[in-house]
């Protein structure tokens, strides 16, 4: 059998990569992560042994009256769980959408623990839910003249124009996510940008309208899944969660400035343009970290690190596809489309 350092090392192999299949790809590269982490808990282990922990010797009694306790688990002699955060990256919507799909799916798989990024776009993106099916043809026309980017979320909800306002990404395992159902899941997601927002005098509470599978925007509702101001009753934050085997996504789109109403109306017609938060620009540069800080309070989580795909991740991530659930429950449906 081959060691882990001759076989990180064939994994590695930009050659090799670029000769594998794009399934083989995705999957060598949650590989080499996790052969990472398996390599830090052997020398745990390895550790805990020689100071007699690992297997639980009992080293305080005589030879004759040791016992064997239960060995302790991965998880006990692991490094804490900390939170994974993305620098802020102004990439192309399609690229956006592909790093988000595979955060979810490496989360699934548990190469990543509980993931923030926040993120800006480089020009107008209008981004579909995951099942929303049907949208105007117009909208093909407005991306073929340049005047947007037109993809297509992981996560569900209706479209949302992009541009003007922060987006972010939380993917959690889901045993970390508190709720049975979507509506608790979505409070339990959403408490930290409740606590960070009464802070700055803000407060927010979530929306009242039903859920339902049709819908223009976004923005033209106020659901269960919303944030609305309590002070105006004005929709503040959009949120749209999808739910692997064990990850849970959830997108939001938080609307710091106006979005330009010409364009609004080329895209939705008159509907009312979305409000912007009336924050202070003050206020602006310390929003990301305070937003981080509420969310590693909520989670019980005392670390954090920054993490920046690799080039080999980054080729990985372009060779995966984007699938569709063929059948989805009609009341999660009605959830997923309520963003």
């Amino acid at each position: 059998m081959q060691d882990y350092a001759t076989i990180y090392e064939q994994l590695t192999k930009g050659p090799l990569l670029e000769s594998m299949p794009r399934e083989a790809v995705v999957l060598t590269a949650l590989a080499i992560r996790a052969l990472e982490r398996l390599a830090d808990h052997a020398v745990n282990v390895s550790r805990r042994i020689s100071h007699g922990v690992a297997g639980g010797i009992d080293r305080g009694r005589s030879p004759a009256r040791r016992k064997l306790c239960r060995i302790n688990s991965p998880a006990d002699v692991s490094t804490p769980v900390e939170l994974v955060v993305l620098p802020d990256m102004v990439l192309q919507g399609a690229w956006q959408m592909t790093l988000d799909h595979w955060l979810l799916k490496a989360v699934d798989a548990g190469a990543l623990g509980p993931v923030l990024r926040f993120y800006h776009w480089p020009w107008p993106c209008l981004s579909l839910g995951r099942h929303q099916r049907s949208y105007p043809a117009p909208w093909d026309a407005l991306a073929r003249q340049g005047h947007l980017e037109l993809v297509r979320r992981p996560s569900g909800g209706s479209a949302v124009l992009h541009g003007s306002g922060l987006t972010y990404a939380l993917v959690l395992p889901i045993t970390m996510v508190s709720g049975r159902t979507g509506v608790e899941r979505y409070r339990f997601c959403c408490r930290w940008l409740q606590q960070v927002f009464a802070q700055l005098g803000h407060p927010l509470v979530f929306g009242q309208d039903p859920a339902r599978l049709a819908g223009s925007h976004c923005f033209d509702r106020a659901t269960a899944a919303d944030l609305v101001g309590v002070k105006d009753g004005n929709k503040r934050i959009g949120s749209a969660q999808r739910r692997s085997r064990h990850a849970l996504l959830q997108h939001g789109e938080l609307v710091l400035r106006s979005i330009p109403p010409v364009l609004w109306r080329q895209v939705f017609g008159p509907a009312a343009v979305p409000a912007a938060l009336p924050l202070h620009p003050s206020k602006l540069p310390s929003l990301q970290h305070l937003l981080r800080q509420a969310l590693m309070e909520q989670l019980g989580l005392r670390h954090w690190r920054r993490w920046q795909p690799s080039p080999q991740t980054w080729t990985a991530m372009g060779r995966l596809p984007m699938e569709h659930d063929p059948v989805v429950p009609q009341e999660e449906a009605a959830m997923a489309a309520s963003g």
